[in-house]
């Protein structure tokens, strides 16, 4: 039988292998990290710019709520008056009586056991 002998130049290359395996693992987690940060880095940019938009919009509607004219038509469309106006309600002809608008209730569904579980496991 042969016996193979090994040698220290075979010894440094399989350490070296190994080596450069580690490090090449190393590099690996460090890109899929930066790319992991990158994209969470996009959808927090996405956010702050949504956030943006709507803090610029409440802000025009602010401003456009605190002018007067803006005041004096929702006082109007809420049915107040100013001073010297008079006020009209209308009222509906004797005899007649309003027709009640009925909405109907929502009946809710009887559900099984066995349908909660189910929704409960598979999200359904």
């Amino acid at each position: 039988m042969k016996r193979f002998k090994i040698g220290r130049k075979q010894i440094s290359m399989i350490v070296g292998a190994v080596v450069v395996f580690l490090l090449l693992m190393d590099l690996n987690s460090r890109i899929l990290e930066l790319v992991r940060q990158t994209n969470q880095s996009h959808k927090g940019a996405t956010e702050v710019m949504y956030l943006t938009q709507t803090l610029a919009s409440l802000e025009y509607q602010i401003t456009e709520a605190s002018l007067d004219s803006a005041v004096e038509s929702w006082a109007y469309e809420h049915h107040m008056v100013r001073p010297g106006d008079k006020l009209i309600v209308p009222i509906p002809p004797a005899g007649v009586t309003p027709q009640p608008v009925y909405q109907p209730t929502p009946t809710p569904m009887a559900v099984e056991n066995w349908q909660i579980w189910w929704a409960l496991f598979f999200g359904e």
